[in-house]
């Protein structure tokens, strides 16, 4: 998790939260299920379901021992942006006795960045005063905004240039990137990558069975050569005069004949 390797984690927490257990659970167990509800936020950006292993008895205690966290993550999925930040505020001595206060603290970027990312689909820019008007829940000071948008952007969460004014009372300009043009031009790349990849490996199929057909006397001038051996015994021609040798021996026989 340290390396934000969200698919990774799910992996290994998936396979403690799905330990088998004869009745109760252990509290590794519970504590995986905890980080489980975070991390898969994270990765997927929902509740994501644990292992089709675990059973339904162990499944009813997790979520009542992890309630605040499968709230949360309710508040996440609605898109509700008022209870999400209530959820965090009101939980953070959970969050912080469980050491997690770091994870939610990265959903609640994630959350902020697809709110954000949403915009980029109708606007192609955005002051930060405007944007923090529809997103943040509370009124925020234009520093404040910027501050996260700032992070998100750096963390990779949004995808965007903020362009900054030194006139401090004109608001920051949020500019979204062109997502689209640019995934379908990397697309385009891609193919001719991949054509110029096939037509290099062909061209080196060609060459190599052109060498190993002239390692096996299968040349053009040694297949002309058997063709010509092979026209000159069907039809008994003498190469060199041009004449039937066949019919010039009967005809010296018959002249040997009294």
């Amino acid at each position: 998790m340290a390396l934000k390797d969200w698919r990774k984690a799910l992996h290994f927490l998936g396979v403690v939260v799905s330990t088998p257990v004869a009745s109760s659970v252990s509290l590794v167990m519970v504590d995986a299920y905890k980080k489980w509800v975070l991390v898969g936020l994270l990765e997927h950006g929902r509740l994501y379901p644990p292992p089709t292993i675990t059973t339904p008895h162990v499944m009813k205690i997790y979520q009542s021992l992890a309630r605040p966290y499968v709230i949360l993550a309710h508040a996440f999925e609605r898109g509700d942006i008022r209870r999400l930040k209530s959820e965090v505020d009101s939980a953070e001595d959970i969050w912080q006795n469980d050491n997690n206060m770091g994870l939610v603290s990265q959903v609640v970027n994630i959350f902020f960045g697809q709110a954000i990312t949403k915009l980029g689909k109708t606007f192609a820019a955005l002051t930060v005063a405007d944007l923090a008007k529809q997103v943040f829940p509370l009124p925020v000071r234009g520093e404040v905004a910027e501050s996260v948008i700032v992070s998100l952007v750096l963390s990779g969460a949004l995808d965007a240039t903020l362009l900054q004014t030194q006139d401090h009372a004109v608001s920051s300009m949020l500019r979204f990137s062109a997502t689209s043009s640019s995934t379908r031009l990397s697309h385009e790349l891609n193919i001719q990558s991949q054509f110029q990849r096939e037509r290099s490996l062909m061209e080196a199929l060609v060459g190599n069975l052109s060498e190993s057909n002239q390692n096996l006397g299968l040349s053009d001038e040694c297949v002309d050569s058997v063709h010509k051996g092979q026209a000159w015994s069907g039809s008994e021609v003498n190469p060199v005069l041009g004449e039937e040798v066949g019919l010039e021996m009967d005809e010296d026989l018959m002249g040997d004949i009294p």
